[in-house]
């Protein structure tokens, strides 16, 4: 999650329109502005980073739930390994799901900006089918999946039964994962649902265009990138002594590099005067 939280973050200083207004971006020209338009333009790398984000929130949520509710099935699958695969084919599938911002993109030379939107499907009727199939894989399906988890995280939090308390976390660190996986389930909501709401309404035409909701819209789901990596250091204490063992090595190899320098330098005085 990091990763991709940090790519969003990189991205959009990159995109056109973010921070540097289009009618005045240096955009390249030829193919690679073609390519540009295509994927940086069309926010293809921006959503498929996003909607991933959703989607490990939404697989936390569901293996936190596993570890305090089902604690024997969650130790015989919940492996590393098992996550590797899982997240890769969720990344995987973003990728392919949100193809249809390349596609329906173009460079037009000459045009002020020349990245020009174009639907390519052959009917309307077709781009609502797929933008309505994507838009309930990519984001509402795992929001039934966060809400389910986390709801049941708040019931199993408490477990009275004798028999099964042998098998699950302890209490307090079913406290610790509870809080940390709502807050950020919360925070998703918050910060997705009027953008996502409001572009499924104006694809089926529910509403009119409304391009100032739209971007702020759009600025809070942006947001929540932000907002990820300090809910996860402020709920949870294995994050936050990683984050200090990180800073702490840094300034390490810092301060140790400074160190080396001098020691170099008069190597290298030395060696010039041997010669």
């Amino acid at each position: 999650m990091a990763i991709a939280d940090f790519s969003i973050g990189a991205l959009i200083l990159v995109t056109p329109d973010f921070v540097i207004p289009a009618n005045i971006y240096p955009f390249p020209s030829g193919i690679f502005g073609e390519i540009f338009c295509r994927i940086i333009v069309s926010e293809y790398l921006i959503f498929t980073f996003g909607f991933y984000s959703v989607a490990i929130i939404a697989f936390i949520s569901l293996e936190r739930w596993m570890a305090i509710a089902k604690p024997i099935v969650y130790r015989h699958y919940c492996r590393a390994k098992n996550t590797k695969i899982a997240l890769s084919s969720i990344f995987l599938l973003n990728m392919i799901l949100k193809l249809s911002n390349i596609a329906n993109i173009r460079y037009v030379n000459n045009a002020m900006p020349p990245c020009m939107w174009k639907i390519t499907f052959p009917t309307a009727d077709t781009y609502v089918y797929w933008f309505t199939t994507t838009e309930i894989l990519t984001f509402f399906f795992p929001i039934i999946i966060i809400l389910c988890a986390n709801i049941n995280i708040g019931k199993w939090t408490k477990i009275r039964s004798p028999s099964r308390r042998k098998y699950t976390l302890p209490s307090h660190r079913r406290r610790k994962m509870s809080k940390m996986v709502m807050a950020a389930s919360i925070a998703l909501l918050i910060c997705w649902l009027p953008n996502e709401i409001y572009f499924t309404f104006r694809t089926l035409r529910i509403v009119p265009q409304n391009r100032t909701f739209h971007r702020s819209a759009k600025i809070l789901v942006l947001l929540n990138s932000t907002l990820n990596p300090i809910i996860y250091v402020a709920t949870n204490r294995s994050y936050r002594n990683s984050i200090v063992d990180m800073v702490h090595r840094a300034s390490h190899y810092t301060f140790t590099t400074k160190q080396q320098s001098p020691s170099s330098d008069l190597a290298c005085v030395a060696l010039e005067r041997s010669n």
